[in-house]
């Protein structure tokens, strides 16, 4: 996501100095794709459940709850992305807010199906993107390749996570301040190296960069192919080795 905020930004300057004042404007952009994003996702997910709420005749059916469930998810980041916003945060934020509060307003038979049905999507559509990863090795082992760049990547996604999961975990103790249910240290770190498991949603993200930006003109070298092939290598070894390793860790 904040890689598309610079290549945007590239887009709408040109060739336009890379200075401070444009970092600025790429964290400025990012934070409020962001928070806009997310704000969306909560106010759909709130309408989906006054919805629930004061219609009851939507829960005469098991069925029809999970299929207007589907379809609203859908429709939350269709919309998202018309509106040029992230639909994947978008969804992650109508999800969480159809979690905690419409899920309560549907009937005992919906709740179960809904349970059930989207666990069976999440694990096909887990293994399908898996599957097709594996199956592009071939493809994709034509495209240029920098180990320098594939080695930093590395780092800065431990490093990154790491920080990432540290800092939040004692921002909200701090504010929460009763010290029960208190992790460990060991426990935080199971949980940053976890987090290590790189997913196809990178993969996915990085296949939809702008081309046309990303090509020397010189050259004629696309720098897309070595950013699409360093998140190739780095989603397919995470998972064999982070992955692999989970259970003796």
């Amino acid at each position: 996501m904040l890689y598309q905020t610079v290549v945007e930004y590239k887009e709408d300057e040109g060739t336009k100095a890379f200075d401070f004042t444009a970092i600025m404007v790429i964290i400025g952009n990012f934070i409020s794709l962001c928070v806009i994003s997310s704000l969306f996702g909560i106010i759909m997910g709130l309408v989906i459940t006054y919805i629930f709420k004061r219609c009851r005749f939507l829960s005469h059916s098991a069925v029809q709850e999970t299929f207007l469930i589907l379809c609203w998810a859908w429709l939350t980041y269709y919309l998202s992305e018309v509106f040029g916003q992230s639909g994947i945060t978008s969804l992650v934020a109508v999800a969480l807010v159809m979690a905690h509060y419409a899920w309560f307003n549907l009937s005992p038979q919906g709740k179960h199906v809904t349970h059930v049905a989207f666990q069976t999507f999440g694990y096909a559509a887990e293994a399908f993107v898996f599957s097709f990863i594996g199956l592009s090795v071939m493809y994709y082992s034509t495209y240029p390749y920098s180990w320098k760049l594939i080695l930093a990547e590395f780092f800065i996604v431990i490093i990154g996570r790491f920080s990432a999961i540290v800092t939040s975990y004692y921002m909200f103790e701090c504010v929460k301040g009763d010290g029960s249910n208190k992790l460990t240290f060991n426990e935080i770190s199971f949980l940053t190296y976890a987090a290590l498991i790189r997913g196809a949603i990178a993969f996915g993200l990085v296949e939809n960069l702008s081309e046309h930006i990303l090509v020397d003109h010189e050259t004629g070298f696309n720098k897309k192919d070595v950013i699409v092939s360093t998140v190739f290598v780095l989603v397919v070894t995470s998972t064999f080795i982070f992955g692999g390793l989970t259970p003796v860790v």
